[in-house]
């Protein structure tokens, strides 16, 4: 399983540590600067996606599914 945390400035990100205890996977900080974000979703090199803030709204666009509680507060 191939997962990971996508943000634009992660150097300080404990989520790779938290991941390696947590289970048996790759956990991949993907730090992408804002014009390169869509083709990153679009690629699909993951299985799995946490994404962090100047994001969260961007990658909605993308989403197939949107939890109602997720877009209520945008």
């Amino acid at each position: 399983m191939r997962c990971g945390l996508l943000g634009k400035t992660l150097v300080y990100s404990h989520s790779p540590t938290l991941h390696r205890l947590l289970g048996d996977y790759d956990y991949t900080l993907f730090e992408k600067q804002p014009e390169a974000v869509a083709d990153f979703l679009q690629s699909g090199a993951w299985d799995g996606l946490n994404v962090t803030i100047p994001y969260k709204k961007l990658v909605m666009e993308y989403c197939s599914y949107i939890d109602p509680r997720a877009k209520a507060i945008g």
